[in-house]
């Protein structure tokens, strides 16, 4: 992870640049909540009300509350102090997410749908499993012999890497069809589509966020903070908050 020294910063790809870089000020505190109370909490009440197992309630809720409280310590922190535990943030974020929906998408194959075949479960974690490979392999490809990619393009290249994955989604629906075929409940499909989708979405987030962490702190001579400016830090004084 560690970039040779000899390379300055205005020489980095903008793709380094943007992994070393913090989330903007402005986004932290409403970008944190639309994570945790969009892209986490109503779809597990969604999956929830599909599932109707109130046992399930309870081995999810330690991992809510622990995403909940640690968003609203964001909201409360100053965004300027806690730049670095953003980034630690997203990556649990997504970690955390990963695993909740794609255990949610398996109990409700299984208990509300009544799937009990062994090839869809193979065929269905196989297909996930490969394209989370996918994303966290181009994650970590994209930022290894960086000093080889000075001349880096990757607009064509990322829509190659990810077809894969994009071609999964409508290819898992015709399997779910196959195996469950009943017209009375298709309003499963909506969940478990949400569900797939927000599993990859959230390796997406969990790789990019952690591998960023680990990476900045391995970098840290490039790592630009953002600092407030006359008004705002005059402001904070006056509140008694420093920014160091």
């Amino acid at each position: 992870m560690k970039i040779k020294p000899d390379i300055k910063y205005k020489n980095l790809p903008p793709f380094v640049i943007s992994q070393l870089s913090f989330v903007d000020i402005d986004n932290v505190k409403w970008g944190s909540a639309t994570f945790v109370l969009i892209l986490y909490d109503l779809p597990l009440l969604l999956s929830f009300l599909a599932l109707m197992k109130i046992e399930f309630l309870w081995i999810m809720v330690p991992f809510a509350i622990i995403l909940n409280l640690w968003c609203l310590r964001l909201l409360i922190k100053n965004p300027y102090s806690t730049q670095i535990e953003t980034i630690k943030f997203l990556g649990g974020y997504g970690a955390i997410g990963a695993i909740t929906f794609y255990t949610i998408f398996q109990v409700i194959s299984y208990f509300s749908l009544n799937i009990y075949s062994i090839m869809y479960y193979i065929i269905l974690n196989f297909a996930i499993i490969i394209s989370s490979y996918v994303i966290i392999k181009y994650q970590i490809t994209k930022f290894k012999d960086i000093h080889l990619k000075l001349k880096y393009s990757d607009k064509n290249n990322k829509n190659s890497r990810y077809a894969t994955v994009i071609a999964i989604v409508p290819a898992l629906g015709y399997i779910v069809g196959q195996f469950v075929g009943e017209a009375e409940i298709l309003k499963y499909y909506y969940v478990l589509g949400v569900d797939f989708f927000l599993t990859l979405l959230c390796v997406y987030i969990a790789t990019k966020f952690i591998h960023r962490y680990y990476f900045m702190k391995a970098n840290m001579d490039y790592v630009v903070f953002q600092k407030p400016n006359k008004r705002e830090k005059k402001e904070l004084n006056k509140k008694g908050i420093v920014i160091k």
